[in-house]
């Protein structure tokens, strides 16, 4: 005999075949959400009524239960007598079974396939409707004519074994399943230039400046000691009072040594902006794939160990600027008639668009990106003014773990992606900023 496989629908005729067998095997005992009819002439309303009723049912059924059997599928076989008999009917063509029904179901209706499997040693065929599974977010189905034992406007139920008016309950039941968002589908897609910048220096460059800058402050001591002692005069320009140094051996020295303190406390800065400069804009593309029009998106992702910064607040020029000057040279000096204090170096305001919020924090970052409304089918290209940098590179990629929610939709839309590191020497770009090959 024959085992019923109630995993999956009857769609091929392998699969059709074995459930028609299994059916005849046991009778109508296995009746639970599908249904078995002996022969109907589908020329009379009555039999099409029949017909009509048992989709108005099986498209009026919870996902949950439905999802039981032949994987959500309402299935009526009919020419199957219930003792176990194939006899199966002659032969109708699909259009003609969809217009004898479709009064009852409506224009947008229940959708249905139908399959016919031949009868051994006769020209007759049975036929199963396969019914499309119930969802949620869909509403009930309400009989669209009378005929018969249907009624126009009454909602028809799958029960167990029976379809049947709905009960005041199912109703409700109907009602919540109407008012459930459906299930949104999404894709979330990495641009080819969306990369993590993995950015090194070589820590020898800031030794260097700092070395060669207390070197020549040194000389200039040594030099200014020298001179005054062999008596010759120092060439000034007559336009600019000429001051004497007043500095200790010691004062000199701190001033020397607070310098490096201030640099190497300053330096991080300008070495950030150097690396958002040279890290590429980072962007992804999300892709709505369903017929759904999606309204008041948002998408944020989660990145460990990354740092996310806006390209246009970071200029290595302006930055560089904001260094503390090394100390004036031992010696005397003539005064300038332009205070120090009559320029000051600007940086760029702090520019953060609308749609996109970074949130830095201890182990990483989170973008989070305001799409707005999002069509059927429709790609949208997220971020273009970001930069990632991995300052504790690790690995070859970062995993980005994202979440999109949309107005309506109750469920938060999860998934994961590998974003790649690329590795960025800032060596030389460092290097030309200290005027070290100059």
């Amino acid at each position: 005999m024959v085992e019923l496989d109630l995993s999956k629908p009857p769609v091929g005729m392998g699969a059709a075949q074995k459930v028609i067998e299994a059916v005849a095997a046991v009778g109508d005992v296995v009746e639970r959400q599908f249904e078995v009819k002996g022969p109907l002439d589908l020329s009379t309303k009555a039999h099409q009524a029949k017909i009509a009723k048992f989709i108005l049912g099986a498209a009026n059924r919870m996902p949950a239960v439905a999802a039981r059997e032949f994987g959500g599928y309402g299935v009526l076989i009919i020419g199957v007598h219930k003792h176990g008999e194939i006899i199966g009917i002659p032969m109708v063509e699909m259009k003609d079974i969809d217009s004898a029904v479709r009064r009852f179901l409506g224009a947008n209706g229940p959708r249905f396939d139908v399959q016919w499997v031949s009868v051994q040693n006769s020209t007759n065929h049975v036929l199963i409707i396969v019914v499309d599974p119930p969802q949620d977010g869909q509403p009930m189905f309400p009989c669209r004519a009378s005929s018969g034992e249907l009624i126009d406007g009454r909602i028809y139920f799958r029960a167990i074994g029976e379809t049947r008016e709905a009960k005041s309950e199912e109703i409700d039941q109907l009602l919540q399943r109407g008012a459930i968002a459906p299930a949104l589908e999404v894709d979330i897609t990495l641009a080819t230039q969306s990369v993590i910048a993995d950015v090194a220096f070589d820590a020898n460059t800031i030794e260097e400046y700092i070395e060669g800058t207390r070197v020549r402050l040194a000389k200039a001591y040594a030099d200014g000691v020298a001179k005054s002692g062999s008596g010759r005069p120092t060439l000034v320009n007559p336009g600019f009072p000429r001051r004497p140094e007043r500095r200790t051996q010691a004062e000199y020295q701190m001033e020397i040594d607070e310098w490096e303190r201030q640099f190497r406390a300053a330096w991080p800065a300008v070495a950030t902006a150097i690396a958002v400069r040279a890290a590429d804009l980072f962007s992804i593309t999300l892709t709505n794939r369903t017929a759904t029009f999606l309204e008041d998106g948002q998408l944020t992702l989660d990145l460990d160990g990354v740092a996310a910064l806006f390209q246009d607040d970071y200029d290595p020029i302006d930055e560089a600027r904001e260094l503390p000057e090394p100390p004036r040279p031992w010696g005397p000096y003539q005064q300038s008639i332009i205070p120090s204090s009559a320029w000051h170096p600007g940086g760029l305001p702090g520019t953060v668009p609308p749609e996109t919020d970074i949130a830095n924090h201890e182990t990483g970052t989170m973008l989070t990106f305001d799409i707005g409304a999002l069509r059927p089918r429709a790609t949208v290209r997220l971020g273009g003014d970001i930069v990632l940098l991995f300052p504790r590179p690790t690995a070859d990629s970062v995993p980005a773990r994202w979440t999109f929610t949309a107005r309506g939709h109750h469920d938060a839309y999860t998934g994961e992606l590998e974003v790649r590191t690329d590795r960025r020497d800032c060596t030389k770009a460092a290097r030309r900023i200290l005027k070290l090959d100059a």
